[in-house]
C-alpha cells in the first residue's frame, strides 16, 4: 500500500506514524523528476519521510515491499 509523505513540501500525517523500522521505497518528486528511492538500512516511517522532505522533495509516497525489485519501463 502507498502511503504520503510529503505534500507540497511538507510532511504530513502518516509520515508522523510510529512505526517498526524496515527497509523502506518511496517515489519522490525532485525539481519536477521522479525518482525511486531505497533506504540502505532499516528506517521507521517517520523517518523516511523527514529525510526526503530534507532532500527537498516537493511530493513523496511510501512503496509497500522494500526488499522486493520493482522496475518500471
Amino acid at each position: 500500500r502507498q502511503l504520503p509523505l510529503v505534500v507540497a513540501g511538507e510532511l504530513t500525517d502518516q509520515s508522523q506514524r510510529p512505526g517498526s523500522r524496515s527497509f523502506r521505497k518511496g517515489l519522490v518528486e525532485l525539481d519536477d523528476c521522479f525518482f525511486d528511492v531505497s533506504s540502505q538500512n532499516r528506517v521507521s516511517m517517520s523517518e523516511l519521510g523527514v529525510a526526503l522532505k530534507e532532500l527537498g522533495a516537493v511530493n513523496a509516497i511510501s512503496l509497500g515491499a522494500g526488499l522486493s525489485i520493482i522496475t518500471v519501463r
